[in-house]
């Protein structure tokens, strides 16, 4: 069954969401789908990845791999699956430069989260100062380059969340850690904002 979907959504040929959840499974499987540890028992879990088309309301692509196979192993899953004019969503575990500028190439469009690390540049040898970008900022919408070595042109959206959600965020990157290294105040700074980086072309309307 078709679902309804904003307006703006309609600009694009289709629209997949690319995601992954975990599957517990039975524990005679724990040797192929090696998962997590609990009360001292090493669990079989699966992890399920898979494509959704928004649009249509159909699942493009659906495969399950081991709890251990993190999505970045599958950052490249969706090319195959992509034609010029779709636009590809995903979380912050697919990011990867390469994979984004093959979407470009195959002529589509992406939204997906900016890691935490990742290098700005406002041009090829100027550095882009995020934080200072933000300073003030209830929201930021500008071009930059990203990845020092690919410096691929994206367009950047950063958007300040409610101070209860941006303090929920920092209180769990806080406890969230191994014990070997503190959070820096840069990166719990930049937790008060979504920040965002969309297809270059969109930011002049292609």
């Amino acid at each position: 069954m078709q679902i309804k979907y904003c307006e703006l959504l309609s600009s694009f040929k289709r629209v997949l969401l690319r995601d992954s959840t975990t599957l517990s499974l039975p524990d005679h499987l724990v040797e192929a789908f090696s998962g997590n540890v609990s009360k001292g028992v090493k669990k079989a879990v699966g992890r399920v990845q898979h494509i959704y088309e928004l649009l249509s309301g159909c699942c493009l692509h659906l495969h399950l791999t081991a709890y251990t196979d993190k999505d970045q192993k599958a950052a490249d899953l969706p090319l195959p699956y992509l034609q010029a004019g779709d636009l590809l969503m995903r979380d912050l575990g697919y990011f990867s430069l390469p994979v984004l500028q093959e979407v470009i190439t195959q002529k589509a469009f992406f939204l997906t989260r900016l890691p935490y690390g990742v290098n700005l540049y406002e041009s090829c040898d100027k550095a882009l100062d995020l934080l200072q970008q933000l300073k003030g900022q209830c929201s930021i919408d500008l071009p930059c380059l990203v990845g020092s070595q690919a410096q691929l042109p994206l367009r950047l959206i950063a958007l300040r969340l409610p101070e209860p959600l941006a303090s929920e965020r920092r209180g769990k990157a806080k406890q969230n850690h191994d014990g070997r290294w503190q959070r820096s105040q840069a990166y719990l700074d930049r937790l008060d904002y979504a920040i965002l980086l969309l297809t270059f072309l969109l930011l002049y309307g292609g």
